[in-house]
């Protein structure tokens, strides 16, 4: 079996600025895949991990089946709750043992 962990970078852009993104609280991801029309969660909303100067979550990715994978996020800050559905999606395909 081959461990495969990968560190996924969440960025929090400041509003109203080009490049400029802050470290910030509140921010939980989910991990789901397609069925038809139908999500389906394979990883319920999970907090991201807060560092010195990033926003991240480690996903193993060992595990999964052969499929398309969808990433949502979500931000709760001041009892506002923003999600922003399917920014990022990957592939994972058969692995050839070597």
């Amino acid at each position: 079996m081959i461990l495969d962990k990968r560190k996924i970078l969440v960025f929090a852009r400041i509003p109203y600025t080009i490049n400029q993104s802050e470290v910030i609280d509140g921010l939980q991801y989910r991990l789901w895949v397609r069925e038809g029309t139908t999500q389906v969660n394979v990883i319920e909303w999970q907090d991201v991990n807060r560092a010195y100067l990033k926003n991240y979550f480690i996903l193993d990715t060992s595990w999964m089946i052969p499929n398309e994978y969808h990433i949502d996020i979500k931000l709760t800050s001041n009892l506002q709750v923003k999600t922003y559905t399917d920014p990022m999606q990957f592939y994972v395909v058969n692995q050839i043992d070597a």
